[in-house]
Order: structure tokens, then C-alpha cells, then sequence
């Protein structure tokens, strides 16, 4: 089965935040695999402009470039979004709030503590439910008291956030097909 873009993308549904936008391609004037999103978050609807729509089924430049796009647009959201999560759960569970944050496009470890006090969260986990984002997020808070995945630790975030057979089964499914070309 062949994707087109222009066809087959007409939604991202982020379900960690519970938005689910409407996409719609837009001939704009603008330098060739440029690519401009404006995204109303009212209406839910992202709108992409670009020089030349055509040119996303047979231009693998075009593609790359508008998943770049793409990607760096669900980098603003997740680092809007991520942090307050952070905060309120850091706050919740009496954890010092780590002092960095950043955002990855991991595909396969949605997150990471260092010991420097950074937490990396992959900005894909936008695609997974609120639960299971939370769920990653309570993790590497408690490897800012325990590194290990040990007893200690697993006793902790149990307590703090069940790993539930339907959360562990909602992290190990792959992102939604639609997303392939953006990750790749």
C-alpha cells in the first residue's frame, strides 16, 4: 500500500494532551521544501503551507523536510507540556524538581535521567496516552533518588505509578503508521 502524504496525513492526534488536529495542505509562496505550520489550537487545526504541495509524492527532500518541520513543531509542544507535568509530579511526590529538561526523538527509551539532574523525555510519547506519558515521566523522577533499576526503585515507582498491563502494552506498540515517514 503507497501513503500519500497529501491524502493519507490529514490528522495528528496527540493523545497526551488530548488534541487531535485536522491537517490541511496549503500552496503558499515560499523557497522550494520550505514549509510553514500554523497550528490553531481553538479549532485543533494545523495548516501546512508550501510552495508546491505535488511535490511531497515524489520528493524525498520534501518529505525530509517537512518531517523536520514537523518534528520541530512537536519539540515546541512537548517542551511546553512536559515541564508543568514535571513540576506537578516532582511537587506531588515531594521530589527536588531536576534543575534541566530536555526533549529527545527517541523512538524506543522514552526517557532518561542523568545524573546531573537532567530528565529526557521523547517527544513522540505526544502520540501515547496521558497515562502512559505520566507514567514515564514519575520513572525518571524516581531515578533522581535511586539510578538503578533495582528492588528499591521498582518498590518506589510502583507506589507512585503502577505500571499497568495496558500501559506497559501501549509503550511496547510501535507510533501510528500515518507517523513512518515522519521518524524514519
Amino acid at each position: 500500500m503507497n501513503f500519500d502524504i497529501l491524502k493519507d496525513f490529514n490528522t495528528l492526534n496527540l493523545k497526551a494532551i488530548g488534541k487531535c488536529y485536522s491537517i490541511r495542505f496549503v500552496h503558499a509562496v515560499l523557497p522550494f521544501d520550505k514549509f510553514t505550520i500554523s497550528a490553531n489550537q481553538t479549532k485543533c487545526e494545523m495548516v501546512i503551507y508550501m510552495n508546491t504541495p505535488e511535490r511531497l509524492k515524489t520528493s524525498a527532500q520534501a518529505q525530509t523536510s517537512l518531517a523536520n518541520a514537523l518534528i520541530q513543531w512537536l519539540d515546541k509542544i512537548a517542551r511546553k507540556t512536559y515541564p508543568a507535568i514535571i513540576k506537578d509530579y516532582a511537587k506531588k511526590y515531594q521530589f527536588n524538581n531536576p534543575p534541566h529538561f530536555r526533549t529527545t526523538i527517541a523512538t524506543t527509551k522514552w526517557g532518561s535521567y542523568k545524573s546531573d539532574g537532567t530528565i529526557s523525555i521523547s517527544l513522540w510519547l505526544l502520540f501515547y496516552s496521558r497515562e502512559a506519558l505520566n507514567h514515564v515521566i514519575v520513572h525518571e523522577l524516581c531515578h533522581t533518588r535511586c539510578m538503578d533499576h533495582g528492588a528499591g526503585f521498582k518498590a518506589m515507582l510502583n507506589h507512585m505509578s503502577p505500571e499497568t498491563p495496558a500501559i506497559k502494552a501501549e509503550l511496547a506498540t510501535p507510533l501510528p503508521p500515518e507517523l513512518a515517514w515522519i521518524v524514519c
